[in-house]
């Protein structure tokens, strides 16, 4: 089965637009259609179980990693700006690959039980951040509930993602990267 999922990946990576067919994994894996099927119910399945356990969880622990290198001495615009160029950095470089992260969103909501499944792994961000939260000595940091982070970091991704999937004129700038760190700054810095 790892074959057939790092095949999947791979394919994912290449420049074209296009989801990879059956076909194509075929090919590449050397396995049968029977044998992909006997693991994967159906193509878009294959493609999201890749998409949640080889792209977003990776993306996810090296977020967690950012987050939990922050010093309690560094405030929280040191914090947000670093989580912006973190994300801008990570989306520019799939810019060749962005229409395939687009389909492979929509494919995500359609799977609404991988879907829950990526937001279970969104909380271990939500832990890092209430511990930096709760750790900054800078009085810098919002301190929020569990709930209240959540829904602050879904928002936040909202904001830095929705621009480069849309395919909106404006991903990727500096005006998008300067919305997306005041974004941030609000919502997980304190009114001052």
């Amino acid at each position: 089965m790892s074959d057939i999922t790092q095949a999947t990946e791979d394919l994912l990576n290449e420049k074209e637009g296009h989801l990879p067919t059956i076909r194509d994994l075929v090919l590449k894996s050397g396995y049968s259609i029977g044998t992909v099927y006997r693991y994967f119910a159906t193509a878009d399945s294959l493609y999201t179980s890749v998409f949640i356990d080889r792209f977003l969880r990776k993306n996810l622990e090296n977020i967690e990693k950012t987050i939990e290198q922050f010093s309690p001495y560094d405030d929280v615009d040191t914090f947000i700006e670093s989580l912006v160029d973190l994300a801008f950095e990570r989306l520019k470089r799939k810019s060749n690959t962005i229409e395939k992260y687009r389909l492979l969103s929509k494919l995500l909501i359609q799977f609404s039980k991988r879907s829950e499944e990526l937001n279970k792994m969104l909380d271990d961000v939500i832990h890092a951040l209430l511990q930096l939260q709760q750790e900054n000595l800078t009085n810098t940091c919002k301190i929020m509930s569990a709930n209240e982070c959540r829904l602050a970091v879904r928002a936040f991704r909202s904001v830095i993602r929705s621009p480069f999937l849309e395919g909106a004129p404006m991903a990727g700038t500096e005006e998008h990267r300067k919305y997306a760190y005041e974004f941030g700054k609000a919502l997980f810095g304190k009114v001052k």
